[in-house]
Formats: C-alpha cells, structure tokens, sequence
C-alpha cells in the first residue's frame, strides 16, 4: 500500500494506492496520461490509472529471464516513447516494457555484478 500526495502543500490529491506487497522504490509519472508506475521490493513494476473519478492499478510487469523473478528498483517512462518503460533492476538488468499490452520488447545486463536478485 502507497500513500501518493503529489504537492501536499497545495492540497491538489491524495489518494491510497493498493497493490504492492512491500515497499515501493521508486515512482515515474507518465508526461502526458494520468498514469503512474511504481517498484517494488515485491518484484513487480505496477502501473497505476491516477485521475478524479477513481485510482486503481491497471496491470503489473514481471521479469523472468531465468525463470526467477527480479527485483525492480528503478522505472521511467522512456522520454521520446512514452507508451514504453525501462526499467532497471537490483540484478543489473534493464528491461523495456510495452505499457499498453505490458509486453517484454527487450532486455539486457550489464557486467556481472554476482547473484543479486
């Protein structure tokens, strides 16, 4: 569970978002749709639907290269293709997902760097 307060001091929202299992790591805000994506120590990538009628989670991305899950620790919508998300993760993998069909297009890893998951 996730309390997002963008811009508390102005008392533009609140909301609770529910979904996540441990604690979250990291947050991105899509440039131009009410959408929010977030990581967590529970392996999953979220992506949230954030406007006034109702928040609610839209879907999750796993990764399983090895067939084990990995532990996202960072996400960003990509800048010149915002229907896209990198994300990297403590294993030193980054994956590129497709946000509408939440789709795996391509993955790599960087030296190694041991058996982190």
């Amino acid at each position: 569970m996730m309390t997002v307060r963008p811009h508390v001091k102005y008392g533009v929202k609140t909301t609770m978002l529910e979904g996540h299992t441990d604690a979250v790591w990291d947050l991105s805000l899509h440039p131009n749709l009410a959408l929010l994506c977030s990581t967590s120590a529970d392996q999953t990538v979220n992506l949230w639907q954030i406007d006034d009628t109702k928040d609610q989670k839209v879907r999750s991305f796993v990764f399983r290269p090895d067939d084990v899950p990995h532990t996202p620790t960072s996400v960003a919508f990509q800048l010149n293709d915002p229907s896209r998300i990198i994300v990297g993760y403590r294993s030193g993998y980054l994956a590129q997902f497709d946000v509408e069909s939440s789709k795996l297009i391509c993955s790599m890893v960087g030296a190694e760097t041991g058996n982190s998951r």
